[in-house]
């Protein structure tokens, strides 16, 4: 981000100009909260499905086991 130059005025810098620009990288801000909420969301979504894919895994491994646990029995 650049640094933003500001007229000066006789007391200060131009009070209109400021306050444009204070809104401006209010608005910024939001959009990006947002943004990250999103995206933190996402992340939550793909860490629920790495699990269950894992506990899935872990299942059919355990099921596997039983079955050559059974032939060799046999």
């Amino acid at each position: 981000m650049g640094e933003k130059q500001f007229k000066t005025v006789l007391f200060g810098y131009d009070k209109e100009q400021v306050d444009k620009e204070i809104e401006k990288l209010h608005s910024d801000m939001n959009v990006l909260a947002e943004e990250s909420k999103s995206k933190i969301k996402q992340a939550q979504n793909i860490a629920m499905q790495a699990n269950a894919l894992a506990d899935k895994l872990q299942k059919e491994m355990e099921s596997i086991k039983l079955e050559l646990e059974n032939l060799k029995k046999k």
